[in-house]
């Protein structure tokens, strides 16, 4: 960047795209930039310098991610364009050749050298940051705990993208929540690429229960939610540090991606069929009232019709609350690449034709597997208010921001609420994707 563009009075938009542990750095790095007196805002579409927070993942996220840059460009002639983030990573190279939409690009490893490029400073050290400019509504915030990941997935480009697991020191995790807590954040949001691994590079052990426990201390914050939990490394210790630590609710994400021996092993997934149905027992024997969010890919390579029929049957037999669906994407930095053309992989056709088949039974199913929280008294957050419709829109414990169920209320009840309140509701009933409660009364 210029001389004569860092000068300006230089307003800055930052556009994430992507998993929430982009939208983490995003808000560390708007954060940097307001300290140095720049105008800084999250999505705004008319800006002096966009700053485009890219995702590399899978083909259709680097699209999205393209498609964002180019309409920037489209609508912002004169702006300097930034492209940063998982996508930067991966095409660096390609972006600069063949995208001169985009100004400069930069690694997620670079962020120092983006900041020292906008702001001429060199003294900042973006890892070392804890503070943030909340993109999400003050009431709930995500907190990444590590980068990177040791396990091998063969369909996974995240370990060529972001490297190995590397922890963050837990003191400053603690200090970063309470920051959050000052700023008003009731909901802290757990997020990593293996958050059942957290500390393994520090300590040689999970120090995940550790970080739980120091952060349920904390003034102010009310839920603890975890994600990304790999189903390996799911403990009895950690189902027990859930089942009896109240502020962590009863929610379980676990994205084991197949049910079936023949595809684990394809996805190289250290874990069997009757692991995952010993692990899924065990929280519905400790924890009956607990959400199950599961993540399964269909399509794989060396998935059968037998073996998408039996994925469809143990989501089934377990009962799970939630479930995202993925259809395979052949990238071509996973491991899986290279093996492609030697084991038996389901045409394009068949992957769509099994993804259209189990979303369309979930539509069904989910409401089926959630009817057993009509009539029960849960928590819930109170996150806006439709003026249009008159009803107020909320999330019950068991729901991730974005992801999940919402919940709506009729704003006939006589109850008074303000946005960010945790109140009990009883649930009357639930339909597509969306809990129908009222207020409980005192």
């Amino acid at each position: 960047m210029s001389e004569q563009r860092r000068k300006k009075n230089l307003s800055i938009s930052i556009v994430t795209m992507g998993c929430p542990k982009n939208l983490v750095d995003s808000e560390k790095l708007a954060y940097l930039l307001e300290k140095e007196n720049f105008k800084v805002a999250h999505e705004k579409k008319q800006a002096d310098v966009f700053i485009i927070n890219t995702c590399g993942f899978i083909q259709s996220a680097r699209q999205e991610s393209i498609e964002t840059i180019l309409e920037i460009r489209h609508r912002n002639p004169g702006a300097f364009i930034a492209a940063v983030g998982c996508m930067s990573q991966l095409y660096k190279d390609e972006i600069l050749q063949h995208f001169p939409e985009v100004d400069a690009v930069y690694g997620v490893e670079e962020y120092d050298a983006l900041l020292a490029d906008i702001t001429s400073q060199t003294h900042y050290r973006f890892n070392d940051v804890t503070d943030r400019m909340l993109s999400t509504p003050s009431f709930y915030a995500y907190l990444k705990i590590s980068e990177g990941c040791n396990r091998s997935c063969s369909f996974c480009t995240i370990p060529a993208i972001r490297g190995k697991l590397k922890s963050f020191p837990l003191e400053m995790l603690v200090r970063e929540a309470k920051q959050l807590a000052q700023k008003g954040v009731k909901e802290i949001i757990v997020v990593s690429q293996d958050t059942v691994s957290y500390g393994y590079d520090l300590e040689a052990k999970s120090m995940l229960i550790e970080l739980l426990r120091s952060i349920s201390e904390i003034e102010g914050i009310e839920w603890i939610r975890l994600m990304y939990l790999y189903p390996s490394g799911i403990t009895k210790s950690l189902i027990e540090e859930i089942a009896t630590n109240q502020k962590i609710v009863k929610y379980f994400d676990i994205p084991f991606q197949h049910s079936e021996d023949r595809v684990l092993m394809a996805m190289q997934r250290n874990t069997t069929r009757l692991q995952l149905e010993k692990l899924f027992g065990h929280i519905r024997e400790r924890i009956p009232e607990a959400v199950i969010r599961g993540t399964v890919m269909v399509g794989f390579p060396q998935e059968r019709t037998k073996e998408f029929d039996q994925l469809v049957k143990f989501i089934e037999k377990y009962q799970l609350e939630r479930v995202a669906v993925f259809p395979f994407s052949l990238e071509e930095k996973s491991p899986i690449y290279k093996k492609i053309n030697i084991i038996h992989t389901p045409s394009s056709s068949t992957i769509k034709r099994r993804y259209n088949l189990l979303t369309q039974f979930l539509d069904e199913f989910l409401i089926k597997s959630n009817s057993k929280f009509i009539g029960q008294t849960v928590a819930a957050i109170i996150e806006s208010f439709d003026k249009t419709e008159r009803l107020i829109v909320g999330r019950t414990c068991y729901d991730a921001p974005e992801i999940d169920f919402d919940m709506v209320i009729e704003s006939s009840s006589p109850f008074h609420f303000k946005i960010g309140q945790i109140s009990k509701i009883i649930i009357d009933h639930v339909n597509f994707y969306r809990f129908y409660a009222c207020f409980k009364k005192n």
